[in-house]
């Protein structure tokens, strides 16, 4: 013991303070909190779980007074019917017509009295084997289809009452569900039996029970249940398990009911002369919640007791050793290279002079780090700069230099010559070249760049005549005289098409340009109707359009313009090509929408 002592003397030196008083709090006042709060919360609950099991019991208690004493009224009704000697005499007659029938039940008025005469019976119904008699008022002649019912061949066996669950629809078609004692009625003169039906009125049984404030349900042997207080039961199974092989089944506590875990208790109960059990089931639907709440208002007031003195503790504690956490916290916090640490720092002595060490330290790091990213944004704007270089040197290289001047003059002597085809074809390469040279530095609208399309096409077709046909056409939304690209972006894309894609084709050559506006972005399509590529020369004609080296391709081809692209725009855009052999061949430039005066 001695021993444990010293070693938790040891243990408490080396700890920090603030941790040292959190254990003293946890010793001292945590474990004797936690204790006596769990025995109240407890104590508590089950106390307010037997107080609600006594109500229950209660109710159970008053449920079974009450189906006792409806059920021993209507045996001795029927009892009284069934030893009736008027009754015998009523069923033992061979009668000679319907009317002597009716004259006898006339004068007999028992069953009709006991209707009226007791709020606990609903309806009585004799079921006669009499092949004279006839259905009239309560007496009605066994059909067939009632002999063959369970009920009534159990009826018919046995002399003792036996009591069921009856349901039935009324005349307007609702469903009725009650309890209901059949009685064999020996006709001693014959030999034969009639078999009498007493229906327990569910309204008489509502009356003293429905005031209960707890859930009621009673069924009668194994029959789906005859009464509950809560009507989307009634007609269906026990809503729980029970031993109907126990002659008195008893169950009291917190079992599953109907889908649920509640607090009930079931009683059974044997009418009297009768071998039939009826079980009642009483159910507190507000016990557990009740249970619960005071469970809940318990533990909060136990968890009130602990957090209030460690709240106080924890500030009390923290008063020792926040100027070290603060200090530790931002030199991890300078290790992770976030510089952004506080200003003011409540410390003296040796902690103020490391603090101000660590500032110092920061200062010169940030220092130190500007110096790296000024070196890096130079290094980007040189890079920059080159590559704009590069765009300049791809520009010019497609910039064919013929003189226009002298076009000029060769297209006016042949129109002077009446060579008026020679003149056109000269006009359209003039209006090329002025394109070129004026429109290559700059950008241009999209309106623009077709047109000069159109002119280039033009010009194919005084070389091919009839073998090239093309088409424009623009989605809505997009307005080509308001959308900028970079020049001369679609002749080497046209100039492919006409020289390769239709340089097998004899008539019907045929090229769209088509432009359609995708999210923000502008794709212009140009595709043929020729012989198409094949899937492996496809692959290799864009590696040699992605190929970093300038060799790849010549003058104005796909490469340059894939360079001009990535350049300009960035290498999220560029040019596709789909194309299949005999299905031509369709290229596809994907650029952002500018408007003019975008960059």
């Amino acid at each position: 013991m001695r021993n444990l002592a010293a070693h938790f003397r040891t243990r408490m030196k080396r700890m920090k303070i603030r941790s040292q008083l959190i254990l003293v709090f946890l010793i001292a006042g945590f474990v004797p909190i936690f204790i006596i709060g769990s025995y109240l919360v407890i104590n508590n609950r089950n106390m307010v779980q037997k107080q609600h099991a006594q109500l229950v019991a209660a109710y159970n208690v008053r449920t079974r007074s009450i189906i006792l004493d409806a059920t021993t009224s209507v045996y001795n009704i029927a009892a009284s019917i069934v030893t009736d000697d008027q009754l015998q005499t009523l069923l033992s007659t061979r009668y000679q017509s319907d009317e002597q029938f009716h004259e006898v039940c006339r004068n007999y008025n028992k069953l009709d009295s006991y209707y009226s005469g007791y709020a606990e019976v609903s309806n009585i119904t004799l079921y006669c084997n009499n092949p004279t008699m006839s259905d009239y008022g309560r007496i009605k002649v066994a059909t067939e289809q009632d002999k063959k019912t369970k009920w009534y061949q159990e009826a018919s066996k046995s002399p003792i009452p036996h009591w069921m669950t009856w349901i039935y629809n009324d005349q307007r078609g609702n469903r009725i569900v009650q309890l209901r004692v059949v009685y064999r009625v020996s006709v001693v003169s014959t030999g034969g039996f009639a078999i009498l039906a007493v229906d327990v009125n569910n309204n008489h049984l509502n009356s003293g029970i429905s005031a209960d404030p707890m859930e009621t349900v009673i069924s009668v042997n194994d029959d789906p249940v005859f009464y509950s207080t809560n009507s989307s039961l009634t007609g269906k199974n026990m809503p729980m398990a029970i031993d109907r092989t126990q002659d008195v089944f008893r169950c009291a506590g917190i079992f599953p009911f109907d889908g649920k875990i509640q607090l009930l208790q079931v009683s059974t109960f044997v009418p009297v002369y009768s071998n039939d059990k009826i079980y009642i089931a009483t159910v507190d639907t507000d016990a557990l919640p009740n249970m619960k709440s005071i469970l809940f208002n318990c533990l909060l007031i136990v968890l009130f007791s602990l957090l209030v003195p460690f709240i106080m503790m924890f500030f009390f504690s923290k008063t020792f050793s926040d100027r070290i956490t603060t200090l530790c916290r931002e030199m991890q916090k300078v290790g992770q290279g976030n510089y952004d640490i506080i200003q003011d720092y409540n410390g003296n002595g040796e902690l103020m002079d490391l603090f101000t060490n660590l500032q110092t330290m920061i200062e010169s790091i940030k220092s130190r780090d500007q110096e790296i990213y000024e070196t890096k944004m130079v290094k980007q704007r040189l890079i920059n700069h080159q590559q704009k270089m590069e765009f300049k040197m791809l520009s010019s290289q497609i910039n064919p230099h013929f003189l226009y001047n002298t076009l000029e003059s060769i297209r006016m002597k042949a129109y002077m010559n009446q060579d008026i085809e020679v003149a056109n074809a000269v006009k359209l390469l003039g209006k090329s070249l002025r394109y070129v040279l004026e429109k290559s530095d700059s950008m241009v609208t999209l309106q623009s760049e077709l047109e000069y399309i159109t002119i280039y096409l033009e010009i194919q077709k005084v070389r091919f005549k009839d073998r090239i046909n093309y088409g424009f056409s623009v989605s809505n939304g997009v307005n080509c005289g308001e959308c900028m690209v970079l020049p001369l972006l679609l002749q080497p894309i046209v100039e492919n098409a006409v020289l390769h894609g239709l340089e097998e084709t004899e008539s019907g050559g045929f090229i769209q340009i088509s432009v359609e506006k995708r999210d923000s972005d502008l794709s212009i399509s140009i595709s043929d109707n020729g012989c198409g590529i094949a899937q492996q020369e496809l692959a290799q004609l864009m590696e040699k359009i992605n190929s970093l080296n300038e060799n790849a391709a010549e003058g104005m081809g796909l490469h340059n313009v894939q360079r001009r692209l990535k350049l300009f725009y960035g290498e999220k855009y560029g040019l596709t090509i789909a194309s299949k052999p005999g299905s031509g061949t369709k290229v596809t430039v994907l650029l952002p929408m500018q408007g003019k005066g975008e960059v």
